[in-house]
């Protein structure tokens, strides 16, 4: 950034809220959509899938992306450019979770891909910690546990399980949003949020085409209710809501802002099953342990003041 950096750094970022800034319905109400609405492209992802090949799916949802944040970014050049380097090793993480989390919902339920994606909240604090060496709270620990439990209900604790490789994919895909929101907290200290959201956005969209011709058979075929569904992915659940989220993260707290996002694969089961998906007891069961673990790990505490 040029000369608003210091500024800049007073923004929020992802899970956290300007500090002393006090709720306010709005800011809740802003999270809540975005819940509701991120809720949402599990289903429409998957049905998306029956009609285009997963690489392809990343390439034309982040292409969309682009095509909205970039006349906005491109009005300060310099900042663009300088948001390369950071923007590009973000895109290699964010092609890699999201191409991990297509593949794993080919394999899965969108009900199911909800719940073990949930996982980033409780695999970033560990990681942030191998970066900045701040031991993250017990909680965190407590609440992973309870969590894992909860997978090896879904699951059965079962090795051959049918929907093993989804459920590997999927937890692979956790891990890679975790890195991505470590490494996004780095980068948002360089550089203002629009610009860095556009280059690894774009930067998405082409890795996303360049693994396509590798990554199985082509897949693409058009209906309107399947260009509509492209469309939601791109321009209102990647482009629009980044915005409304920075909005709504300045008008609440960031436990509050936590709480409401841990909303997301709630939403995504109750569109699942408004789609004709069903979950089965035991997933259900397991389901709700991942959530427990979840708001455990996230509810108001005192933070480490020391590594």
């Amino acid at each position: 950034m040029t000369n608003n950096r210091e500024h800049e750094r007073d923004r929020p970022i992802a899970g956290h809220a300007r500090p002393g800034r006090s709720a306010t319905p709005w800011g809740d109400g802003a999270l809540l959509f975005c819940a509701l609405a991120w809720g949402a492209t599990f289903i429409t992802a998957r049905h998306a899938l029956s009609a285009v090949s997963p690489l392809l799916l990343n390439t034309l949802r982040f292409a969309l992306a682009t095509a909205v944040l970039l006349p906005f970014a491109v009005r300060r050049p310099r900042q663009l450019l300088g948001a390369a380097r950071w923007g590009g090793v973000l895109a290699v993480l964010l092609t890699a979770g999201f191409a991990l989390q297509v593949l794993g919902l080919q394999r899965i339920g969108a009900a199911r891909s909800a719940f073990l994606t949930a996982f980033y909240a409780l695999f970033t604090p560990p990681l942030e910690w191998l970066v900045t060496r701040r031991r993250p709270p017990v909680r965190i620990f407590a609440g992973t546990g309870i969590a894992l439990a909860g997978i090896g209900v879904m699951t059965g604790a079962g090795l051959a399980t049918p929907s093993l490789a989804g459920d590997l994919l999927t937890l692979a895909c956790a891990v890679v949003f975790a890195g991505q929101m470590v490494t996004l907290h780095r980068a948002l200290d360089h550089h203002p949020p629009l610009p860095l959201a556009t280059v690894q956005i774009a930067g998405t969209a082409l890795l996303s085409a360049l693994l396509v011709p590798v990554s199985g058979p082509f897949r693409f075929h058009p209906t309107p209710v399947v260009l509509a569904e492209i469309g939601f992915l791109g321009i209102v659940a990647t482009a629009l809501l980044l915005g409304l989220q920075a909005w709504g993260q300045e008008r609440t707290t960031p436990s509050r802002a936590g709480l409401l996002f841990s909303l997301e694969p709630v939403f995504a089961a109750m569109f699942a099953w408004m789609a004709g998906e069903s979950m089965t007891p035991r997933e259900i069961a397991g389901a709700t342990l991942v959530m427990a673990g979840i708001l455990w790990a996230i509810r108001p505490g005192t933070e480490p003041t020391s590594p």
